[in-house]
């Protein structure tokens, strides 16, 4: 069987698998989008790959970049991580398919677009074209610094993001898929990339739709300090003023040992929740060619400034599960209450101001019960919507009003077998944890058999209708006398937030979800000095 597709930088070689129906799909592992970025192009911006001769073989899979991994926590990977994987079942149709763009997640430190967590066996069943994008993680995609002449801004692994589109955008034809109808995804991090890729005029006419599940560009953590480069310097046994020579030195330095170092600062500098601000995560730029967040999110989206497409967007219903593994051995969840206190809202550490939104924030979710172990359900719920869940429902309710395209928003609470974030970390609290949809679209490491007719199997096939549906149409349901989906999902209005909760047996329409704690979050985010700019 001829494997065998023409990029415009060369000949790529597939080998074929089964999908979740037994049925034969195409898989290209590997595909480089970018030149390695090592040596003098460690921290750079993304280059083109140059072009090569011969046949490039794509069938076995390859490293994703040097981290970490999201599960086993050993060190793996490269730093040769400017690859993607295409998955279509036809590469020479007529009529091309429409294309599937998945960003990996994992806080821009870990993960890839890999099969041992991203198997395409589920999703590929809607007859699309998969793609899923590695690109830079931690100190190597997001290092900062302030002398642009040494063409280190910041944001190298949000432009790999950029350069992997243009690559789909240049060369998916040939592998079966339509150019004119390309969704981008993403689940936390990576959903946070995919706000970015709407944010950017650099990225515009790339994609079509857009999928932004667990997070947006609106997070605590989606932007980090410009700092970062002196101190990992300093760790690695350098101290120096000149940012040239912090620069030659950390390039010399062995990739772990660099990870390493990188990792203690991060460490150190991480309060979980509301005054995290990360060291060697997406920036806002000094003004420089090909720069891609040059100022706050929230600032463009209010003005209706970004790339408008169709939406799909939501959370799971118990994002803040994903705390459990981080607070394993403590006995104090909270030492002090305003380390809650969001720093976007840029109130200094001890104001009348932050201490008082530190007390609201204890007595809404602890009230007369102390911040222990006992009780880190309270701070788990805090968590979720702090960290991932308010945020996503803030800028929904913000871009209704410029958008001029239809957003769907869902809670996903399917609590089954295959919530395997959860039970890899061993969760035992009921719901679905941060992570957890990502399982009923992708094959993973740990999916266990799916019995044909369990919830399981019932789950994957209606979330991958539902996915497939708004890939293809540019909407999740098509009618409400589906068999799969058996709903009619409404869009948000501007004076209607509707949603739909997707459980375990039935999707169930509703409006203005998790109300008590959305209208709790909207009282503390009066004081951001954005709302308060633009009388919001």
């Amino acid at each position: 069987m001829n494997t065998i597709v023409r990029t415009q930088h060369g000949l790529v070689k597939g080998t074929t698998s089964l999908d979740y129906d037994e049925e034969l799909f195409y898989c290209f592992y590997g595909i480089p989008y970018g030149k390695p970025p090592i040596g003098e192009l460690r921290f750079k911006a993304p280059v083109d790959i140059e072009n090569w001769t011969g046949v490039k073989d794509c069938t076995e899979v390859k490293d994703g970049c040097f981290s970490r991994h999201i599960f086993t926590m050993k060190f793996t990977g490269s730093e040769d991580c400017l690859h993607l994987n295409v998955y279509t079942k036809e590469l020479n149709a007529e009529a091309k398919k429409p294309v599937f763009v998945w960003i990996h997640g994992g806080a821009f430190v870990t993960g890839s677009g890999n099969p041992d967590v991203f198997g395409p066996e589920f999703l590929i069943t809607q007859n699309i074209v998969i793609v899923t994008l590695t690109y830079r993680l931690g100190p190597l995609g997001f290092l900062c610094l302030e002398d642009t002449s040494l063409e280190v801004p910041g944001n190298a692994g949000v432009k790999d993001v950029l350069m992997g589109l243009k690559w789909v955008h240049k060369n998916i034809r040939n592998f079966g898929g339509d150019d004119s109808n390309i969704t981008i995804a993403g689940q936390s991090a990576g959903a946070i990339m995919v706000n970015f890729m709407m944010l950017s005029p650099l990225a515009k006419g790339l994609f079509h739709k857009a999928i932004m599940q667990s997070a947006c560009a609106l997070q605590n953590w989606a932007l980090g300090k410009r700092e970062g480069a002196k101190e990992l310097a300093e760790r690695l046994g350098l101290k120096s003023e000149s940012e040239k020579e912090i620069l030659e030195f950390l390039r010399g330095v062995e990739v772990e040992k660099l990870l390493r170092a990188s990792q203690k600062i991060r460490i150190l500098r991480n309060d979980m929740y509301g005054d995290n601000i990360m060291c060697y995560n997406p920036v806002i730029e000094k003004p420089n060619p090909g720069a891609v967040i040059t100022e706050p999110p929230l600032l463009k989206i209010l003005r209706g400034d970004y790339n408008k497409v169709p939406l799909l967007m939501g959370y799971t219903s118990n994002e803040g599960l994903y705390a459990d593994f981080l607070i394993k051995g403590m006995t104090v969840l909270i030492d002090d209450f305003e380390k809650m206190v969001p720093h976007t809202l840029q109130l200094p550490k001890g104001s009348e101001a932050s201490k008082m939104i530190a007390a609201k924030i204890q007595q809404f979710f602890f009230k007369d019960s102390p911040a222990t172990i006992e009780h880190k359900d309270k701070y788990m719920k805090m968590g979720s919507g702090l960290f991932f869940s308010y945020p996503v429902y803030r800028i929904a309710r913000h871009m209704v009003d410029n958008l001029n395209h239809p957003i769907y928003f869902y809670r996903f609470s399917i609590d089954a077998k295959l919530n395997l974030y959860k039970l890899a970390r061993k969760f035992k609290a009921n719901g679905a944890s941060h992570t957890d949809d990502t399982c009923y679209l992708f094959k993973t490491m740990f999916t266990p058999e799916i019995s044909p007719g369990s919830v399981e199997d019932v789950a994957v096939r209606k979330i991958t209708k539902l996915w497939g549906n708004f890939i293809k149409f540019g909407k999740p349901v098509l009618s409400k006398t589906d068999p799969v989906t058996q709903i009619d999902w409404k869009p948000i209005q501007k004076d209607e937030f509707n949603f739909v909760d997707i459980q375990n047996d039935r999707l169930v329409p509703g409006k203005n979800p998790d109300e008590t704690s959305m209208i709790f979050w909207d009282d503390i985010y009066k004081l951001d000095p954005l709302y308060a700019k633009h009388k919001l």
